[in-house]
């Protein structure tokens, strides 16, 4: 796949999330379907354990959090001080869209801060984040992910 033909399905998904056009994706190929709902699953169920059926060993994660390791073992602490800044924190696929060995997704991230995160002191606030995931598949596993989360809206809706 071209990178042309990437950014085209990067901008029908930007678009559809500015116009707030809430409409059916078409399925995805089943492989890649189990490994997209474990890797979101170990998120809302804090059960990072499902991150093995969905992540490669050496998952490529782009941008690296801050003091992340790499891989999917390096994920897994990173992911875990998101749980303590935010216990309830939760994912919602908004809209899954496959093309070849790629998959977007976009989502909303929302919890409330109940710790420390970044810095900042508990606010005790929620947060309601737009999330855009691109994860390129290998053999039912992701093994790169490029994101962007709207940190700042999160940081304006708590207080910070």
């Amino acid at each position: 796949m071209n990178l042309q033909k990437i950014a085209l399905v990067m901008a029908a998904v930007a678009g559809l999330a500015i116009c707030g056009t809430a409409q059916a994706s078409p399925e995805i190929s089943p492989k890649n379907k189990v490994a997209i709902e474990a890797f979101y699953g170990a998120l809302n169920t804090h059960d990072l354990s499902k991150l093995d059926d969905a992540v490669s060993v050496d998952w490529d994660d782009r941008p690296l959090a801050p003091q992340q390791a790499p891989g999917r073992e390096g994920f897994k602490p990173t992911v875990k001080y998101f749980f303590a800044a935010f216990p309830n924190l939760h994912v919602t696929n908004e809209q899954v869209v496959e093309d070849g060995n790629f998959v977007v997704v976009r989502s909303t991230l929302s919890g409330t801060q109940s710790g420390e995160f970044s810095g900042m002191a508990p606010s005790g606030k929620h947060f309601s984040i737009t999330v855009m995931d691109m994860h390129e598949m290998r053999d039912g596993k992701i093994i790169r992910t490029w994101h962007v989360e709207d940190w700042l809206g999160m940081m304006f809706q708590t207080g910070a």
